[in-house]
């Protein structure tokens, strides 16, 4: 499972998508450098909505991410992620919201059997 940052489609000339700054984690379903593991990405979203941790989902249809690294391994482990909505990617001025950090992290945990109390 990598963390990774991801592209929002909620302001002016951004590309069309569907993730927005606010509305929570973004579990990958796709980017143009992987596809996540379907039953994995069932499985964070079923848990986000157990859990009632807020959880969209994500089709970025430009650049890649770490995940491709994961799923190119060939030792047969299944690749997703977890990303942050992002406006201004690699900017000065990157701007994230909390609410959808912490919603990475209780969903981070989660998966991996934890609980932040």
């Amino acid at each position: 499972l990598v963390f990774d940052v991801t592209a929002t489609g909620d302001t002016v000339g951004a590309s069309p998508m569907a993730v927005k700054l606010g509305s929570g984690v973004a579990v990958k379903i796709k980017d143009k450098s992987v596809i996540c593991d379907a039953a994995l990405v069932d499985e964070l979203l079923a848990l986000a909505k157990e859990k009632g941790i807020a959880a969209q989902c994500e089709i970025l249809t430009f650049g890649g991410t770490d995940t491709s690294a994961v799923q190119m391994t060939g030792l047969g482990c299944r690749a997703g992620a977890l990303s942050l909505p992002c406006r201004y990617i690699h900017t000065g001025v990157e701007m994230l919201d909390m609410g959808d950090v912490k919603a990475a992290v209780q969903l981070g945990v989660a998966y991996l059997g934890g609980d932040l109390a």
